[in-house]
């Protein structure tokens, strides 16, 4: 009777030991794909963005070259664009890639040396967005405290060296809670320049008209049909791909304000796993991978025309 009571009790235990693995495990799960999830689509937005801003840099360029050889005049009509901060801002979008490439590897069921590196990768890239938005904003105060910072690392170094799933995910919520007002930082200094109407959108607009134009002169001059053709087929393209520049800086912009707020809906969840704050994020998920398959849609329709 004795036996048989102890084995009952040993069951229970057991029971409810497997129990409390099987939820843990689920929020592990849930909370992993999350942040899989969000540093995918992040990382699909930075690459958009910043092949957009290198063409911004090199059509500036071109504008200036153009207006140079031609009518210097009109190089006061130009919109007025730094280098300076087409370069701020490709860095602060390079860094965004790299925190975004570590979280989806941190999520990932990746071997221990991968997971290492991608912790350490994580720590890096925040600190450097850090840095990069105190040196720019005139009030020169970085969004995160160093003591903020040192948490992190503490977090990701124990993450990186040990495959304890608590270690990783708590690397994953402390990373995530304290980068949030980095990534709304440095998404709020991307969003002053990339902007319908803006004049970053003029100058890409102005080059491909530019380049139009330069086409259609050289093909006015050929008599050959066919090469005649091609090159008025060509300036046609361009003066169409220009017409949808302010369009793709609307989505742009749309992407990156939905990228911050998914990140502070995934900052949340992993705070505080409610349904309600789960439910929210894979809803901003949701709607964040939305936005980049409409960007690549747009971008695959420019390349067709």
């Amino acid at each position: 009777m004795i036996l048989k009571k102890n084995v009952i009790k040993i069951v229970k235990i057991v029971f409810i030991f497997c129990l409390g693995v099987s939820l843990v495990g689920c929020a592990s799960t849930t909370s992993k794909q999350m942040t899989a999830n969000f540093g995918g689509v992040a990382k699909a937005i930075s690459t958009q963005t910043q092949l957009t801003l290198k063409s911004v840099r090199l059509s500036d360029s071109n504008l200036l070259v153009s207006a140079a050889l031609t009518d210097k005049k009109t190089i006061l009509q130009l919109p007025a664009i730094s280098p300076d901060d087409i370069a701020i801002r490709l860095t602060l979008l390079s860094e965004i890639f790299k925190y975004s490439d570590a979280l989806l590897i941190m999520s990932s069921d990746a071997e221990l040396d991968r997971i290492d590196n991608a912790s350490r990768d994580l720590y890096a890239a925040l600190g450097a967005l850090n840095q990069t938005i105190q040196q720019t904003t005139l009030s020169g105060n970085a969004p995160l405290a160093d003591s903020d910072l040192q948490l992190v690392a503490t977090a990701v170094n124990i993450a990186g060296r040990w495959f304890f799933e608590r270690a990783r995910l708590n690397a994953l919520k402390i990373s995530v809670e304290k980068a949030d007002p980095v990534i709304k930082k440095a998404v709020d200094l991307l969003l002053t320049e990339i902007k319908k109407g803006g004049p970053w959108s003029k100058s890409l607009q102005l080059s491909l008209q530019s380049d139009a134009e330069n086409l259609f002169k050289v093909a006015q001059s050929i008599k050959e049909i066919e090469p005649r053709r091609s090159l008025l087929l060509e300036a046609y393209q361009l003066y169409d791909q220009a017409s949808f520049v302010d369009g793709k800086f609307e989505r742009l912009n749309s992407s990156l304000k939905e990228l911050k707020d998914t990140h502070a809906a995934l900052s949340n969840a992993l705070q505080n796993k409610s349904d309600f704050n789960t439910k929210k994020a894979l809803r901003s998920l949701s709607k964040l991978g939305s936005e980049i398959t409409r960007i690549n849609a747009f971008q695959a329709s420019l390349v067709k025309k």
